[in-house]
């Protein structure tokens, strides 16, 4: 509590009296409708302050079903390469909102030196330093160990917790950290041609990296999980990972309303929707041994459409 109140507390209380300004909720409202505070920003900055995914399981139905669908959810994920390596298909959104040309070239760059790379993006964006290093759960699980000396189920329930994402945290920090750094050049020379200082642009470039990685990528934290999710441990159970759709579809969304041609919207359609299914499916019969041959021996064509489709 003293840390939350220390650190989250007072940008919550910043962020809302900015909300209550009459014009700024005029906006909102006149755009979004009348309910967006209450239904929507208001349990969002609950949950940022209090580092909680939403209403917690209280009765012994729900604490059941939570833990349940908590431990399927890690049985699945656990060492899961097929999952891991999909994660990479991240890039291909990515690619049609800073380009394929910039993206190629940052993945280039992580590739000569990955840990060098991940040290500048952590540099430049305090975002993205939490987001790599996961400073809030290592605190959070620092103060518990002094407060409780757990027992050795629970040290073991404390380290599948903390591993059972390792494979899909490795291959997420090695997008988030290209992306990243993509978007950031391609802002830095968009702000600079624009006419601004290099430390104004520095800024702004920043901004926008970390924009587009809260907006294409998925996280675990409170303040990244939808509200659908939020609303109790049975939506959360019945729909896992929901999420994850949830901020892919608004990502797609935003882009959309750029797009100005028919042309625009293919590519949207191609780089945001049909590539990334393909590739994830790709990867998933692959790992799993069902692109091993012809099962039916008349030619790979019914296979191919298949996995097209």
């Amino acid at each position: 509590h003293v840390l939350r109140f220390a650190n989250l507390a007072p940008a919550v209380r910043d962020v809302r009296r900015v909300l209550n300004k009459p014009s700024i909720k005029e906006s909102l409202v006149d755009r979004f409708g009348k309910d967006v505070i209450s239904s929507v920003i208001d349990p969002w900055l609950a949950r940022s302050s209090l580092q909680s995914v939403g209403v917690p399981a209280s009765s012994p139905i729900e604490k059941a079903i939570s833990w349940l669908a908590r431990s399927a959810n890690m049985n699945v994920m656990f060492f899961n390469v097929g999952n891991a390596l999909q994660n990479v298909t991240g890039f291909l959104p990515a690619m049609r909102q800073v380009g394929v040309t910039a993206m190629l070239t940052s993945i280039g760059r992580y590739a000569a030196g990955p840990k060098a790379l991940a040290e500048a993006v952590a540099t430049r964006s305090k975002h993205m330093r939490e987001r790599l290093l996961g400073q809030t759960f290592e605190l959070r699980d620092a103060v518990r160990k002094q407060v409780v000396q757990p027992g050795p189920v629970k040290r073991a329930a404390s380290w599948l917790t903390a591993n059972t994402y390792l494979l899909q945290t490795a291959t997420q920090n090695f997008v988030d950290v290209a992306l990243h750094d993509a978007a950031y050049h391609q802002s830095v020379a968009k702000y600079l041609k624009e006419g601004a200082s290099n430390e104004a642009a520095h800024r702004k470039a920043v901004n926008d990296a970390d924009s587009l990685v809260r907006r294409s990528q998925m996280a675990g934290d409170p303040e990244d999980v939808s509200t659908f999710e939020a609303r109790g441990p049975i939506q959360r159970a019945l729909f896992p990972f929901k999420s994850w759709f949830v901020k892919w579809a608004n990502n797609l969304r935003g882009q959309q309303k750029l797009d100005a041609s028919v042309a625009d919207h293919v590519a949207t359609y191609v780089y945001m929707v049909m590539l990334p299914a393909v590739a994830a499916a790709l990867i998933g019969e692959t790992v799993n041994g069902k692109l091993a041959g012809d099962d039916d021996d008349d030619g790979w064509g019914d296979e191919a459409l298949a996995l097209w489709f």
